[in-house]
């Protein structure tokens, strides 16, 4: 099959009503993916949680919602696909009651899907003591007689102990492990069972408070039994939601997001290494820091070529430019191999929440990452969050050669920008109009927007207002061929861009 680019949206409630659809997770298969959509719909009133069902070239075949929840909050974290052939998720929910709902009272659940997205079964787990239960991800169990569920349990969203519980095919709880280690506030983290099939390994993070984080790891056997805990990063530097994930080497490697490494008690936060072995020794450690970059990390994985595939947010603090961010990074250097952003064509704050939650390589030779994206009128106001899907080639790029910098316009169309542009130019090559689009908010003065054509002579110009985002160019009387938009403030010469006008 060939790779086949595409960048869509879905949304599980109606779409004439905005609502927060988001994808935390993704699976890809021969025929197509299947996205997880976790969020509330609706102006928060219900829950969201499901899954599409997507063909390989973006067409959502099915559109399941998980209509078992009585009450909104994030119901969805984490797929699998099981080796029967159906899908394995999982999440939190908020436990029914008198209304309104007691939003500290949670617990897990676990539920399989068949392909078409058809419940087979949910689960609920419930601590006797405890009140929250927050589930983060599953596996199956080496014997594919069942899974393991990971989450944390305590009060008021002050987890207590780190659980691991055994289930059979049907769900059923069969045991249930603590890990506790440290004074536990937050336990969020993932865990992987290793290539031996004897072991999992767990990474977590574990403090008395925000900003007093550590990351920890543990080594379990398939039993639960806890072999050694370590913790990896002092107090000081903050670090939240690690990754762990096992190496070709059968080494461990742990990324963590890391607020202080750079400058202590300040942003901007960083990915951090750590390569350990299986009996917890620190063998390198490494991060991605600038000063100028805030860099979140949302999803990890090994790529079939041993080095690292990442996905999350990208916040350039020079321009203020905010991006879903992914990349491949080589395992031997910690550097980027190469990194591509993805982001709308002009900066919305409440996408600094947004980013990629997960990367996954196709069985077509591509690459797919899940997020969301906020569409939004320029200068802020509610707007629709949907779940995003973006395939993308090997290179992750969505045109063949695309450079670094790429932006994705809320309607889909594909912008090529350079890393200092400051405007763009769509649709390119055009018919009938040509958009002139600030790319920041940042104050500037007037701006003139001028056309030439192949031999410089003038045929048309325009104006951009202090504080106005775009205009349009009418190029319908234009002959087809190339001509050149040239964008200057006074004396001034901001960007030149080759246009392509079409009949």
């Amino acid at each position: 099959m060939a790779q086949v680019p595409f960048s869509q949206f879905y949304e599980l409630e109606n779409p004439n009503n905005p609502g927060k659809n988001w994808s935390h997770a993704l699976l890809a298969h021969e025929n197509g993916f299947v996205l997880l959509n976790g969020g509330n719909c609706n102006g928060n009133s219900e829950a969201c949680g499901g899954v599409h069902i997507i063909d390989s070239n973006g067409e959502a075949l099915e559109r399941k919602p998980f209509d078992f929840f009585e009450y909104p909050p994030y119901p969805a974290f984490d797929i699998i696909a099981t080796s029967d052939g159906h899908y394995l998720t999982s999440g939190l929910e908020v436990l029914p009651g008198t209304s309104p709902p007691d939003y500290n009272k949670l617990r897990m659940w676990m539920m399989k899907i068949k392909p078409d997205g058809d419940t087979l079964w949910v689960k609920r787990y419930d601590d006797p003591v405890e009140d929250d239960e927050d589930a983060n991800n599953i596996l199956e169990a080496s014997g594919k007689d069942g899974y393991f569920l990971q989450g944390d349990v305590g009060k008021d969203f002050h987890y207590s102990y780190k659980a691991l519980i055994r289930t059979d095919l049907h769900g059923n709880e069969l045991w249930r492990k603590k890990i506790k280690n440290g004074n536990t506030y937050m336990n969020r983290g993932n865990m992987v069972l290793l290539s031996s099939n004897d072991k999992i390994a767990m990474a977590y993070e574990s403090g008395p408070g925000v900003g007093y984080f550590k990351t920890w790891v543990s080594l379990l056997d398939t039993l639960g039994n806890e072999l050694w805990s370590k913790a990896l990063i002092p107090t000081t530097s903050a670090p939240w939601e690690p990754i762990i994930q096992e190496l070709p080497s059968s080494n461990l490697l742990v990324l963590c997001n890391a607020d202080t490494l750079v400058y202590p008690d300040q942003f901007p936060p960083v990915p951090y290494f750590y390569e350990i072995d299986t009996s917890g020794n620190i063998l390198r450690e490494g991060n991605l820091n600038s000063a100028e970059k805030t860099q979140l990390v949302n999803q990890m994985r090994i790529s079939t070529d041993g080095n690292i595939l990442i996905a999350g947010k990208y916040i350039d603090h020079i321009t203020d430019k905010q991006s879903s961010w992914i990349a491949k990074i080589d395992l031997s250097t910690w550097q980027p191999i190469w990194q591509r952003f993805y982001a709308l064509p002009q900066n919305i704050a409440t996408n600094l929440y947004g980013g990629f939650s997960d990367i996954v390589e196709t069985p077509w030779g591509g690459l797919a990452c899940a997020g969301k994206m906020t569409h939004e009128l320029p200068g802020g106001g509610i707007g629709d969050t949907d779940a995003w899907l973006l395939s993308l080639d090997s290179e992750g790029c969505f045109t063949p050669g695309c450079g670094t910098d790429y932006i994705i316009l809320d309607a889909g169309e594909i912008v090529p920008i350079g890393s200092s542009s400051q405007f763009i130019v769509f649709p390119n090559p055009a018919e009938k109009e040509v958009c002139v689009r600030r790319l920041t908010n940042e104050p500037s003065g007037d701006i003139e927007i001028f056309v030439f054509d192949a031999y410089g002579i003038k045929v048309s110009d325009s104006f951009l207002g202090k504080g106005v985002l775009d205009t349009k160019l009418d190029v319908s009387n234009l002959p087809a061929g190339v001509y050149f938009i040239q964008i200057t403030s006074g004396t001034q010469t901001l960007q030149s861009s080759k246009l392509f006008k079409i009949k």
